[in-house]
C-alpha cells in the first residue's frame, strides 16, 4: 500500500531517500527468493497487501494444462 510505503519509506531528515531500502528489503529481496527458488519459479502473480502495520506478500504459482 502506498500509505505504508510513504510511512516506512519517509523520514523527516532524510526526505523520502530511505524509500529505496524499504523497498529493497521488504519487496524485491522476497520477490527474488520466489522467482529464483520458490513458487514463482515457473511463473505466477503476486499479490502485496498490508495487514496491521506488515506488508504480506502472496505468491500464486503458475498453473500449467
Amino acid at each position: 500500500s502506498r500509505k505504508w510505503l510513504a510511512e516506512k519509506g519517509f523520514d523527516v531528515t532524510m526526505g523520502a531517500r530511505p524509500m529505496a531500502r524499504v523497498i529493497q528489503d521488504e519487496i524485491k529481496k522476497k520477490i527474488a527468493d520466489e522467482v529464483l527458488f520458490g513458487s514463482l519459479a515457473g511463473g505466477g502473480k503476486l499479490k502485496i497487501t498490508v495487514k496491521g502495520k506488515q506488508l504480506s506478500l502472496k505468491f500464486t504459482p503458475s498453473v500449467e494444462g
